[in-house]
């Protein structure tokens, strides 16, 4: 089985790539102040929210992510989207009221508004370490994307350190193009040009690999061993297992500054609420085109894939659809990895500015133009880390997955029960209590992994310390936190 590609897989892909420069650039064009860059000028309608929110989960994890899990271990693949759409949902409906009503731009604020400053900078601390790895993931995506065609082009799969550098660079390239000249309106609107390529795209692809499977769903059924066989279970690696990324993602979800960020960006609660519901529809459904083409590709193509499970769907597209077309929907998915990456360090830099730099420089009244400035090299510096961190992580063949449920593990581990706490239990509960739940629960998910039997994910050791902390803090604390 070989795989040619022609022009006119280039020129799909350049096609693309010059549209979302051309949104990109044009709304950054419109920014004129910090406010409007970061989502606090509250103008922000449907299409701006949900574009931020789709174009941000949606992206190398939820698609060449999922491929590559459902042909590893089936249906657990769809953990990731359907817990990211929970999760929004129980934001929409449960917190979004009390996060608008606030006066607060970034999660850190919610938190140092009811427990005290340094509650709010080590969540700052410790939510950027998970988001920075979220951005780590996408790069390993948009960097597999890329690698894809120097594999099929040298038709050696052993590709030199080089060309993952170089692979590398050129998505972090691509992340910085995107949000730092449009901050969240330009999120947002190269969101909604993405998100309906990309919905176009994988929606053709998973309808073409249950139609293309002899037999349709029954014949997956009946080429992978039935359906009693793990591979079509949701926890089919096990419940402590499955059952806590999914976990994981959910509490993510809740803590993820861009995801709030582009709540509060509404130009009225009913508009962020909406959105977000809508949103999570869209986020959950993405995932099952994307377990059907990594079945497909299982059980049809595995000589083609080998051990390179992550290059499941984009083998997928170049050998199954037309060139031109299947350039659109490579360079789509090279957008979606880099736009995903690109949307948490915009809700990374937000942070690192209003809640780091600030307070440390005592900058709090620069000037419009210069404040843009800082915010744009914050985010041109995290992504220049984070290409030299995901450079060995493609090397070593880390899961895309693995890495994104575990950013999303360690920002809800962080802050979870503490935003719960300040938005639920305002002045119930003392700050040394919250203190505990952020600082010990990101800890023992990060080091209680080899304490633990394999099947066990270590985020509920830190969840249920997190829970019992709050609890017992609710229960001693008799009167209202005192805040410094």
């Amino acid at each position: 089985m070989t795989i040619s590609v022609s022009f006119m897989h280039y020129a799909g892909i350049i096609l693309v790539l010059l549209l979302i420069l051309f949104v990109g650039v044009r709304s950054g064009k419109t920014i004129k102040s910090i406010n409007e860059f970061s989502g606090k000028a509250r103008t922000a309608g449907f299409g701006i929210i949900s574009g931020t929110v789709i174009g941000t989960i949606v992206g190398g994890a939820s698609t060449i992510g999922t491929a590559q899990l459902a042909y590893t271990n089936g249906f657990s693949a769809w953990v990731f989207t359907l817990g990211s759409g929970i999760g929004l949902i129980i934001m929409a409906v449960f917190y979004s009221k009390r996060l608008y009503n606030s006066n607060c731009t970034t999660l850190p604020q919610y938190i140092e508004k009811e427990y005290g400053k340094t509650a709010g900078r080590s969540v700052t601390m410790l939510n950027s370490l998970g988001s920075f790895l979220s951005i780590v993931s996408q790069v390993m995506s948009g960097t597999a994307l890329l690698i894809t065609f120097i594999v099929i082009i040298t038709g050696n799969v052993n590709v030199r350190a080089i060309i993952v550098v170089a692979s590398a660079i050129v998505s972090v390239i691509f992340m910085m193009i995107y949000v730092a000249f449009g901050g969240m309106v330009g999120a947002g609107l190269v969101g909604m040009v993405k998100t309906t390529l990309l919905y176009i795209g994988m929606g053709i692809c998973g309808i073409m690999a249950i139609t293309m499977q002899k037999g349709g769903y029954a014949g997956f059924v009946t080429a992978l061993g039935g359906l009693d066989t793990e591979y079509f279970s949701i926890i089919g690696r096990g419940f402590w297992t499955d059952g806590g990324k999914f976990l994981s993602l959910i509490l993510g979800v809740l803590t993820t500054q861009t995801y709030i960020q582009a709540l509060i960006s509404g130009k009225n609660l009913l508009t962020s609420r909406v959105s977000v519901c809508i949103s999570a529809v869209f986020v959950a459904a993405i995932g099952i085109a994307g377990i059907f083409v990594g079945m497909y590709m299982r059980v049809n193509c595995a000589d083609l894939v080998g051990d390179n499970a992550i290059l499941a769907l984009p083998l997928f597209i170049l050998y199954y659809l037309p060139a031109l077309p299947a350039g659109i929907i490579i360079g789509t998915l090279l957008i979606a990895a880099v736009g995903t990456g690109a949307g948490i360090v915009l809700g990374l830099s937000t942070m690192i500015y209003n809640d780091i730099y600030i307070p440390l420089y005592k900058k709090e009244y620069m000037s419009p133009n210069k404040a843009l400035l800082v915010s744009r090299l914050i985010i041109v510096l995290v992504l220049a880390l984070t290409c030299m961190v995901s450079i060995p992580m493609v090397i070593l063949k880390a899961q895309v997955q693995d890495v994104s449920t575990l950013s999303m593990a360690l920002r809800g581990a962080a802050a979870c029960m503490a935003l719960f706490g300040a938005l639920f239990l305002t002045g119930k509960i003392k700050k040394n209590y919250a203190m505990a739940t952020i600082i010990v629960s990101p800890l023992l998910v990060l080091f209680s992994k080899p304490l633990l039997p394999a099947s066990v994910d270590s985020l509920w050791i830190g969840f249920f310390f997190s829970v019992f902390m709050m609890i017992i803090g609710l229960i001693f604390s008799n009167y209202p936190a005192r805040r410094s």
